[in-house]
């Protein structure tokens, strides 16, 4: 099996994470850079290296899929947690609740000229 040198194995953690928006891909937690990576069809049942045979996963996860073929993982694995929301969700969530109450500056009271 080709083994993969430091510098492209940091761009593929960095591209993996960056796919799977730092999220684990069983259970959706977030783990940003401290995921690691996963062969979805393990090496010891035959699986590669190759890009789509890889996932981001919390350590968790990876520990518990050991050395499963994916669809006894599938059966197994553990439910998926509700995605937690970023600090920056939260902001725009928050600002999406609060614009529409707000006024723009430049309104004045509504005319009354019209009415005649």
């Amino acid at each position: 099996m080709k083994r993969i040198n430091s510098g492209d194995k940091r761009r593929l953690r960095v591209s993996l994470c960056n796919a799977f928006d730092g999220r684990c891909a069983y259970c959706n937690t977030y783990v940003g850079m401290k995921g690691t990576v996963d062969h979805y069809l393990p090496q010891a049942l035959g699986g590669t290296n190759a890009r789509p045979n890889l996932r981001w996963c919390c350590a968790t996860c990876n520990n518990l899929k050991d050395d499963m073929h994916p669809l006894e993982w599938e059966q197994v694995m553990p439910t998926v947690r509700l995605r937690q929301e970023t600090p920056l969700e939260a902001k725009q969530r928050l600002l999406a609740q609060i614009a529409p109450r707000r006024q723009p500056m430049n309104q004045g009271p509504a005319s009354t000229h019209d009415a005649a």
